[in-house]
């Protein structure tokens, strides 16, 4: 029998291990003992779970046999591979273990958050809560402005005095201020719920055509602001964006975890920062130290 022939009759087996639902256990560091391992390859385990791991992945069912032998053979390759790897010592140098500790620790933190929005979802209370706190906030008009983006407050309040002392007027000062390469905000409409309290208030202060007296924090600089129109504000429908709350109170919930774990952490330095530099390829440890 050739070894072609062989590796097919192995993959068969395994198979058969995979229908049976069972199977021998593997002392790998990544294979629990009541894990189906499926076939060795040079001792080192393939399993039942990888192989439905990469299914998921792929997206091919169980009924796909011919798909799921491909992806069996597949696994066996990455794992032929990762033993020569292993026994020519490309493992181990401390660029390679890091790499597989930070790919473990991210994929770890990746299934430890969806577990935790799984056991804590978001309810409908919540979101019909913030879509109503949404609604207040935008109130029942929104402003159609343009505006010049200036680094710093004095700047634009310089411009915004050749304005209103009659100058220039504001098309004038944003050409002039877009030739410097000054970032343009070109026409757009915006409600309140989208700027700081005081720009609120200017706007809803102002008439159409109107610039605004002072100039508005925005960002990170300062805005010259010219009132174009004001309309009528019609709230979008919750169902149009329940999803999107929904996304950003779980998102937010999940970073509020992650904040709340990392202050919690026991952390003692090991290696000062400055000392911490330099690849080390030749696989030796730095000697930890106070």
């Amino acid at each position: 029998m050739n070894s072609n022939a062989l590796k097919k009759l192995v993959i068969t087996a395994a198979f058969a291990v995979l229908l049976a639902g069972c199977g021998s256990q593997g002392d790998d560091q990544w294979v629990h003992p009541d894990d189906v391992v499926l076939v060795e390859v040079g001792g080192e385990p393939v399993t039942k779970a990888m192989l439905e791991v990469t299914m998921e992945a792929r997206g091919v069912s169980e009924d796909e046999t011919e798909r799921m032998r491909e992806l069996l053979d597949g696994l066996i390759r990455l794992q032929a591979v990762a033993n020569a790897a292993r026994d020519q010592g490309a493992t181990e140098t401390a660029k390679m273990r890091a790499e597989r500790r930070i790919n473990d620790l991210r994929l770890t933190n990746v299934r430890f958050l969806d577990q935790f929005q799984e056991q804590n979802p978001v309810t409908e209370s919540e979101i019909v809560r913030v879509y109503r706190e949404q609604v207040a906030r935008a109130g029942d008009r929104r402003y159609r402005i343009e505006a010049v983006q200036f680094a710093d407050q004095s700047a634009a309040l310089d411009a915004l005095e050749s304005v209103t002392d009659g100058e220039r007027d504001f098309a004038a000062m944003s050409a002039e201020a877009g030739a410097a390469g000054l970032q343009m905000l070109r026409p757009n409409w915006i409600d309140v719920s989208q700027v700081p309290a005081t720009f609120a208030e200017a706007l809803a202060a102002a008439e159409p055509g109107q610039v605004l007296a002072t100039p508005q924090a925005m960002g990170q600089g300062w805005l010259a602001v010219r009132l174009i129109d004001t309309e009528s504000l019609e709230p979008p429908p919750l169902e149009d964006v329940r999803e999107g709350i929904r996304r950003t109170l779980a998102s937010q919930r999940g970073e509020a975890l992650v904040e709340s774990l990392f202050e919690d952490a026991e952390i003692v330095p090991m290696l000062p920062m400055d000392a911490a530099t330099g690849d080390d390829e030749s696989g030796d440890e730095a000697p930890a130290g106070n």
